[in-house]
């Protein structure tokens, strides 16, 4: 492990014991975390560091679906729960012997992005996309009340 990766793991300790005891007893929520029996992972799913690229990648790696299939999926179905979960479990799908099992011996990873830019690119994909009608009608006050006029 690396000194820089050693600092962080210590950093990250020293917050846990910081957390009160309410904090620390609360029981973790599997549903972000996707596992495949057959490939043996645990995927952390993240939103806006490329999670419907991967959420997409994942099911054609099912091998349930081509990878045509996979693409042409509209970003509703994607982040569709039901849809999901019927390809790739959440991890609450489990019982608590059978999650250690699975955090213990598969292969578990996430992606990260920097904050400020995962912030940036939220804003623009909820203000400027048309994509997502729960955003439109919020995107078009802000854009009246806090862009500037020209």
């Amino acid at each position: 492990m690396s000194k820089t990766q050693r600092e962080r793991v210590s950093w990250l300790s020293d917050q846990c014991l910081q957390l009160s005891d309410e904090e620390r007893s609360r029981k973790p929520d599997w549903n972000d975390l996707l596992v495949d029996d057959r490939m043996h992972y645990v995927y952390c799913k993240v939103e806006k560091v490329a999670c419907t690229t991967w959420k997409r990648t994942l099911l054609m790696l099912t091998g349930r679906l081509s990878a045509r299939e996979a693409s042409d999926l509209d970003f509703f179905s994607v982040h569709n729960d039901h849809f999901l979960h019927s390809y790739i479990k959440p991890l609450s799908a489990f019982t608590p012997p059978e999650i250690r099992h699975r955090l213990d011996n598969y292969f578990a990873f996430m992606f990260v992005r920097d904050p400020l830019e995962r912030l940036v690119s939220a804003y623009r994909d909820k203000m400027f996309s048309d994509d997502e009608p729960p955003y439109r009608k919020l995107a078009r006050r802000i854009r009246r009340n806090f862009h500037r006029q020209r």
